[in-house]
């Protein structure tokens, strides 16, 4: 016969509970796909919750906050972020910066790699460029300051293409015969081995702008606890060795 006591103890032990694992939503800036690529899954690994990134123009993903778009955290810009926050939709003081993007120079795979070591060196190559592309974004708002300050953004006029985003820059230079420039995020060069795009360099540090990325909790978060777990995994030492590798820049 079967001891009892036993068969009510294990019975009692099946009764508990087991903590489930949470599905995470987080909206995600455009730029960083390529940096967070693989994050969500080792973050799974580590603590068995899902993470689901979706990735948008920043705008947009303000207006699908306003429209009530279920999200656990997001992952946006500062700029982004504080107008989010002062909206209402992010938790005041969850914030916690992962990193900054700052902006390159791309060249169609296979072509010449101008010398951009020096603003004057940046200055010549723009010049002696067939085409300049850049987006109409904040990085390429940042860049069209730049040939202001080179003297040189009446020269470049003619020659200058402005796609709404870095894919299209990526997709017009990869698609061009000449000489031709890309100005984007480094962060956003696709993952090739420069395949279809080479990174040539950063802008030179007189002229460099960097974007600071900040993740956070949204105040409408179903799963609140699980979500900050992941925006703190996000700056972890190992999360922040993979992003500086990706080109999201860890300096303060």
């Amino acid at each position: 016969m079967k001891n009892p006591t036993r068969f009510v103890l294990a019975a009692a032990l099946l009764a508990i509970p087991i903590a489930q694992a949470a599905d995470i939503r987080v909206l995600c800036s455009q730029p960083m796909r390529g940096p967070l690529a693989g994050i969500a899954e080792a973050f799974q690994r580590d603590t068995g919750h899902r993470v689901e990134l979706v990735f948008g123009v920043s705008d947009d993903m303000l207006k699908r906050l306003a429209a009530g778009e279920p999200a656990d955290a997001v992952v946006l810009t500062r700029r982004f972020f504080e107008t989010a926050m002062k909206a209402g939709h992010v938790v005041g003081g969850s914030g916690i910066e992962i990193g900054r993007l700052g902006i390159g120079v791309v060249v169609r795979a296979g072509a010449a790699v101008p010398d951009i070591s020096t603003p004057e060196a940046l200055k010549r190559a723009l010049l002696e460029a067939d085409t300049v592309v850049f987006n109409q974004r904040a990085s390429g708002i940042h860049f069209a300051g730049v040939l202001e300050r080179l003297g040189i953004a009446g020269a470049l006029k003619a020659r200058s293409r402005r796609p709404e985003v870095d894919a299209d820059v990526f997709e017009q230079i990869q698609k061009g015969k000449g000489r031709d420039v890309g100005v984007v995020l480094m962060a956003s060069v696709p993952a090739d081995g420069g395949k279809t795009v080479k990174l040539v360099a950063p802008l030179p540090a007189q002229l460099q702008s960097y974007e600071p990325y900040f993740a956070g909790l949204t105040t409408n978060a179903k799963t609140p606890v699980a979500a900050k777990a992941f925006t703190a995994f996000l700056t972890s030492a190992k999360t922040k060795a993979t992003l500086a590798q990706r080109g999201v820049d860890q300096a303060k």
